[in-house]
């Protein structure tokens, strides 16, 4: 091996997104830096770069371990160049036998990477990336039922991870097409972090799902993603619910800072709200007749109310996106604003669009579970489908529902077409006047 050669190598580890010592992305180590004390290690993959030979390459070592990619390294520095068979990776160490084979091997031992501190890492890059509360909260549910499940399959490291094994993770879910569908895109986004860092080779979840047609289209009733809305009936029993429902009172303990009490006990009244039926009637007209989800609902604040409708959502270039309302609807929004505030349900000590809306959903089920029973189980963004089920009655077009929604025409199209007037009427009068004139055998 030539000295001069060998002084032009360096071997350094590039860490990626899913580095679980969180070094920056893009940022490289060396083995000198990972002897000091209290250095932060991880097992993010091994290169080579440098010169042989008067050529410049970066040598992807495919290893984690020091002493292991110096051997991968050791073959071109005899030969004094890069254009060489490259050799086989070294085999890797034989597992310990006996209770040692039941202990953590470490990361830097070139075992792998911690299942564990992959899904840290994972959590870890969506925060930084500003993913939103309920995104994180989605990875934080699936990816604790990802590391429960590898403890019980016995696995440890994230490259022992098959795509046998996701499907054996998938069907232990219990849940619809839909939901394992999302949740399985949780899963590839996880993988794909690690493959784009070179730590896997492939992402074991990228497999395909493979539904019958019975599945696809509902069976013979092809109601297979059609959305269920409220019906009116349905609707009526909820507001006469609301006219006998009793007061429910929200209790606020005044709050304490550093131990301190910062509002007299004695002014605990004022910390006390009341809230009614025509409270939770209230809660439920805006949402059919906006579409609004809970959490928009639950923090509506007056601003949103125009001199004709409801602002919905702001579209990509800024502009409003606005739905008219009933006047009576306006009045109520107005009424409640005078009385508690900007936003017409009440503040909340709590910015967890999450938490709030809880609130109110308890409640809806309070009300649900006195005015029952129901064909379907009765959620809130039943409430949104109502919204597209009353326009899709008065025949609004497609394209104002979508743009109202936030969807596609397809989307709507494809979940909505049960409540879609006179389409079947419009199908049989084409096909009518496609044969009116066809010869025919038997006469009418």
């Amino acid at each position: 091996m030539n000295d001069s050669s060998a002084a032009l190598i360096t071997l350094q580890r590039r860490h990626g997104p899913g580095c679980s010592a969180g070094h920056p992305q893009g940022s490289y180590s060396f083995e000198t830096d990972e002897r000091r004390r209290n250095a932060k290690t991880c097992s993010c993959r091994i290169y080579a770069c440098g010169t042989l030979n008067g050529v410049y390459q970066r040598l992807a070592t495919r290893q984690r371990d020091w002493s292991r990619a110096k051997e991968i390294l050791a073959p071109y520095l005899a030969a004094g160049r890069w254009d060489i068979t490259p050799p086989d990776a070294p085999p890797p160490a034989p597992p310990p036998s006996g209770s040692a084979a039941l202990a953590e091997t470490p990361a830097s031992a070139g075992a792998g990477m911690p299942i564990a501190s992959a899904v840290k890492a994972c959590l870890r890059e969506q925060e930084n990336s500003g993913a939103a509360r309920n995104t994180i909260r989605k990875y934080q549910v699936v990816l604790a039922k990802f590391e429960r499940f590898s403890q019980t399959l016995g696995l440890r490291w994230l490259e022992e991870w098959r795509p046998s094994h996701v499907r054996q993770f998938r069907d232990s879910w219990g849940v619809s097409p839909l939901t394992a569908g999302k949740n399985l895109g949780v899963v590839k986004a996880f993988f794909e972090i690690f493959v784009e860092d070179e730590i896997l080779e492939r992402n074991p979840a990228r497999i395909r799902c493979r539904q019958n047609r019975a599945l696809r289209t509902g069976g013979e009733t092809g109601s297979a993603g059609q959305k269920n809305p409220f019906t009116n009936e349905e609707l009526a029993r909820m507001l006469d619910g609301c006219r006998s429902l009793g007061r429910t009172d929200i209790r606020e303990w005044p709050k304490k800072r550093g131990g301190r009490q910062v509002v007299p006990i004695t002014r605990y009244r004022d910390y006390r709200r009341k809230w009614t039926g025509e409270d939770l009637a209230d809660f439920i007209q805006l949402s059919y007749f906006t579409g609004l989800r809970i959490s928009d609902v639950a923090a509506f604040d007056i601003s949103r109310l125009t001199s004709a409708g409801v602002k919905l959502r702001a579209t990509k270039n800024g502009a409003w996106v606005s739905v008219p309302v009933p006047e009576f609807l306006r009045n109520r929004i107005r009424a409640r604003a005078a009385r508690f505030g900007p936003r017409i349900f009440g503040e909340h000590a709590t910015s967890d669009l999450n938490v709030v809306a809880d609130v109110w959903r308890r409640k809806l089920i309070r009300l649900w579970d006195e005015t029952g029973p129901w064909a379907e189980k009765p959620v809130h963004h039943r409430f949104r489908h109502t919204f597209v089920r009353l326009l899709l009655e008065n025949g609004t077009p497609l394209s104002v529902i979508a743009e109202l929604t936030g969807d596609t025409e397809q989307m709507i199209r494809r979940h909505y077409s049960a409540w879609m007037p006179g389409r079947q009427e419009n199908v049989n009068r084409i096909l009518d006047e496609a044969f009116r004139n066809v010869p025919r055998f038997h006469a009418l």
